[in-house]
């Protein structure tokens, strides 16, 4: 009986002791402040600027030239946009025309990678706009197929663009290095 008793009053002092702790423990970890947080979120936003004026009929034959300019901008919006690097691709819905459109008036500060891409080597800050990355297609005659010549008239030109922060990098090939393996 007197070990009984022992073996209760053991268990009531454990009991109180998981008690009394649970308590501290729990008050020592609900404690809570609250602070301002003085980092703003930064955006990295671009948008392509176009003049693209309805060109005239042209017949393919005479290797036309149309206006066409293409700018790249970082617009405001209230002081969040970054500085970045852009970089362009010309796309051509119909690749055997393509292979004879020729830009002309290539700003200066735009590069063609081996990828393709036409990299903006300098910064863009917001508000900013690039130089145009050219002002004039030529249609070379002499390189368009005789069968798909009459897909002149529906030819299209897009322009994809993609932009990367500049924070922290050297130079663009340094930032696109960053988000892209390939060599630049």
């Amino acid at each position: 009986m007197k070990t009984q008793m022992k073996n209760i009053l053991f268990a009531a002092v454990l009991l109180m002791a998981a008690v009394f702790g649970t308590g501290k423990t729990y008050s020592f970890l609900s404690d809570s402040e609250s602070a301002v947080n003085p980092v703003t979120p930064g955006s990295n936003e671009t948008v392509i600027i176009e003049e693209f004026p309805d060109p005239p009929p042209q017949d393919p034959k005479d290797d036309p030239v149309y206006d066409k300019t293409v700018q790249i901008s970082a617009p405001q919006i209230g002081g969040n946009n970054v500085d970045c690097y852009i970089r362009a691709r010309v796309i051509y819905s119909n690749s055997d025309i393509g292979n004879a459109a020729v830009l002309e008036g290539i700003g200066a500060g735009w590069v063609q990678g081996a990828d393709e891409y036409y990299y903006y080597t300098g910064i863009i800050s917001e508000g900013q706009t690039t130089v145009p990355l050219f002002t004039k297609v030529r249609l070379d005659s002499s390189k368009i197929p005789e069968n798909v010549s009459k897909y002149v008239e529906d030819f299209r030109i897009s322009i994809y663009e993609e932009s990367v922060q500049a924070g922290g990098c050297s130079d663009y090939k340094e930032a696109w290095s960053r988000f892209v393996p390939a060599e630049v």
